[in-house]
């Protein structure tokens, strides 16, 4: 058709906007974002090893949200705390009054 982007520019489009919205995001609270060191990385295997041996599959995502809490001394503020909640970090669901 014509007047229609290809595939490809279109493809471009969309990667130029994610980029520029990671660009800003990261921007806009580099001051609030963690690195993933080698700490956080220890944690990390640590809680999956740790989840596996009691038969319970952690995932990736969630390991290292416990593992880079633990390397900080941070509490993970989750809806979710079953999947965190026998590790040994501060969990909290704070959309449940107390």
């Amino acid at each position: 058709m014509p007047g229609r982007p290809s595939a490809a520019t279109t493809v471009d489009r969309h990667n130029l906007l994610l980029y520029n919205c990671s660009t800003s995001f990261a921007t806009e609270y580099a001051d609030r974002i963690l690195l993933l060191d080698k700490a956080a990385a220890a944690w990390t295997t640590q809680f999956r090893a740790q989840s596996q041996r009691f038969g319970h599959t952690l995932e990736l995502g969630d390991a290292l949200i416990a593992g880079t809490a633990k390397a900080n001394g941070l509490c993970v503020a989750t809806r979710n705390i079953a999947d965190f909640h026998h590790f040994d970090i501060d969990v909290t669901n704070p959309w449940i009054a107390k």
